[in-house]
């Protein structure tokens, strides 16, 4: 400016003398000034990277500086609380499933399907090939359907979660997460009140109710004590009114006592001896049966096959006291498969 010191004395509000010192300050006066104010700065700068890279490397230090902050907004802003704070139920969904009669069908390899209704005719059921029936349980959408595993632990699932019979299903151990080197032996489905009997190739057994079956978890529910080189036959389900046991072995020895002198237990176990068995001959099946009987159906002499019906009059003959080895069987027959027939 060629006139600086009246528009210094005007901008700034100077005396005459403050504006003629400024215009007398040499340039090289004003850089010095200059450079001591960034000097300044860096060392603030400086100051603040030590503070935050300590307050980084010290968790302490960093809880306490949070602590410090969150302490002066309190004091700064902080008013009574307004909204009451209280606890919540915790929300569930529920997917409501109707009830609904389904037949669940059951393959020897353990595949499982659902068909819709109840009185099919189970010789009409296809399978894939190398595979057969083992199984039809006529059932609710609401009921479950139990896996038992070699190593003794039952899985569970809702039958609502089968697919549909129009194809070969599912296998059994798409729903389930066993552990290595263990295989599904035995499926099933029933309602919560059924009961069922559950047994083993050494003569052992016990009786639950289906409710107590269902685990938490895909891992399943230990249930069924097996000894060495025991296995688990095929459990039984069965209603109130069914209250004798039929037991037969691999040679055809037949065994029918009552159903209450078998123990309940809950949460499973070993269970007492069912019927003597030996290393010879083993416990086959064990079924509980009513007024409709037991169909029996294997190989009798000859390997002519065996396809016949006892009535409870019939079984009543090979009544005995549990744990005794039985009689043989007339017809004899031995791979034998029991089912309890409701009347």
């Amino acid at each position: 400016s060629d006139e600086p010191k009246p528009a210094l004395i005007d901008h700034f509000k100077l005396t005459d003398r403050q504006a003629e010192d400024i215009l007398e300050i040499r340039l090289r006066q004003l850089a010095r000034l200059e450079a001591i104010k960034i000097e300044q700065e860096l060392a603030s700068l400086r100051t603040e990277k030590a503070r935050l890279e300590e307050l980084l490397g010290n968790e302490s230090a960093m809880q306490k500086q949070v602590i410090a902050e969150i302490r002066a907004d309190a004091k700064e802003y902080g008013d009574e609380r307004r909204t009451l704070i209280e606890q919540a139920e915790r929300a569930v969904a529920e997917v409501r499933i109707i009830e609904e009669p389904v037949t669940v069908i059951v393959s020897e390899k353990g595949w499982v399907r659902a068909r819709q209704g109840h009185g099919h005719d189970a010789s009409q059921f296809p399978f894939k090939a190398g595979d057969a029936f083992y199984g039809a349980y006529e059932v609710l959408t609401t009921d479950k359907v139990f896996a038992l595993a070699t190593n003794g632990r039952v899985y569970s699932l809702p039958v609502s979660q089968l697919p549909s019979a129009r194809g070969d299903g599912s296998p059994i151990t798409r729903f389930v997460e066993l552990d290595d080197g263990v295989r599904i032996d035995h499926v099933f489905a029933t309602g919560p009140q059924a009961a069922v009997l559950f047994s083993s190739a050494q003569g052992n057994g016990f009786v639950t109710l289906a409710a107590d079956l269902v685990g938490r978890t895909r891992q399943g529910k230990a249930l069924l004590t097996l000894g060495d080189k025991d296995k688990a036959l095929r459990p039984a389900v069965f209603q109130p009114d069914m209250g004798q046991v039929f037991c037969l072995s691999d040679e055809g020895r037949a065994l029918v006592f009552s159903i209450d002198e078998v123990k309940v237990l809950r949460n499973g176990g070993r269970g007492v001896a069912l019927m003597g068995t030996d290393k010879k001959d083993l416990l086959r099946q064990a079924v509980v049966y009513g007024k409709g009987g037991v169909r029996v159906q294997g190989a009798g002499r000859g390997g002519k096959a065996v396809d016949r019906v006892f009535s409870p009059a019939q079984l009543a003959a090979y009544t005995g006291a549990r744990s005794r080895k039985g009689r043989l069987l007339e017809p004899r027959v031995k791979a034998a498969r029991l089912d309890a027939l409701v009347e």
